[in-house]
């Protein structure tokens, strides 16, 4: 099942990391054969349709430099995958220290905010910094994916010999608050294996998330169609007032010719 995705720095961290960068972080995460792609979950990155005529580098470095509100703009299918300071994201996440992903009033997933202290660091995690930015990023998406939080999976461990000091935590569980938080279970970066049946995703609930694409497709195709309706009823009606002019003048010569006719005939008579 394909997935599009765009990742956005936000202006107030430009000096701190670049579009690219952060990007390229994501990208790999995303494309990670033991991430959400063993549970089938294909991740394309979004170019918008405006760049399609560009060539893929000039397209990816044109996606870099829009706006945040050009992002937050785009089709909601898309997910979007902000870096913002921890300011920013404390106010928009409604929460200190941490990261989160945003639902509008319906449910439907509207994005995703990576908090950047501790992106850098900040959080009460023990994992090194790289694997915590593949379990945040990959904690986050699971919830885009329509995902809540879980609790160690210690019956699962148990069915596998796996002692509950050694069990990996659900990549649902809130690492970001530190070990003792998941308890007993051990911090982990990746979702676990569909064979767990503890990270599985609700394919039936994603469908309904990335049929906005096809809606959005329906609807331009709609649009488009209105627009050439009303341009050949707009034509049909000139040619109409383009008709009805010439056969007024027409009428309108008639007529004089045939009064110059009857003033020459009279005034043979007289």
């Amino acid at each position: 099942m394909n997935v599009q995705y765009i990742t956005k720095v936000g202006e107030e961290l430009q000096n701190q990391i670049k579009d690219e960068e952060f990007k390229r972080i994501v990208k790999s995460v995303l494309e990670d054969p033991t991430g959400w792609p063993q549970h089938k979950i294909n991740f394309i990155e979004y170019i918008p349709s405006q760049e399609a005529s560009l060539s893929q580098d000039a397209s990816l470095s044109q996606v870099a430099s829009l706006p945040l509100s050009q992002v937050a703009a785009l089709p909601p299918h898309v997910c979007k995958i902000y870096l913002r300071d921890g300011e920013n994201s404390n106010k928009i996440c409604g929460m200190r220290g941490l990261s989160c992903a945003r639902f509008n009033k319906d449910g439907r997933p509207l994005d995703i905010i990576i908090n950047y202290k501790n992106w850098m660091g900040g959080s009460r995690s023990e994992l090194p910094l790289d694997q915590y930015h593949k379990y945040v990023i990959n904690h986050e998406v699971g919830h885009w994916l329509g995902l809540d939080h879980s609790k160690c999976p210690l019956e699962e461990c148990k069915k596998r010999g796996i002692a509950p000091e050694n069990c990996p935590a659900s990549i649902m569980q809130q690492m970001s608050k530190g070990p003792n938080h998941i308890g007993p279970c051990k911090e982990s970066c990746t979702p676990l294996p569909p064979d767990w049946g503890v990270d599985n995703l609700d394919y039936d609930e994603i469908k309904q998330i990335t049929a906005f694409e096809k809606d959005n497709k329906i609807n331009e195709n709609t649009s488009n169609f209105a627009i050439i309706q009303l341009a050949i009823y707009i034509l049909i009606l000139i040619m109409v007032i383009i008709l009805l002019v010439y056969t007024i003048i027409t009428n309108k010569k008639k007529n004089t010719t045939n009064t110059t006719k009857y003033n020459l005939k009279n005034k043979f008579i007289y």
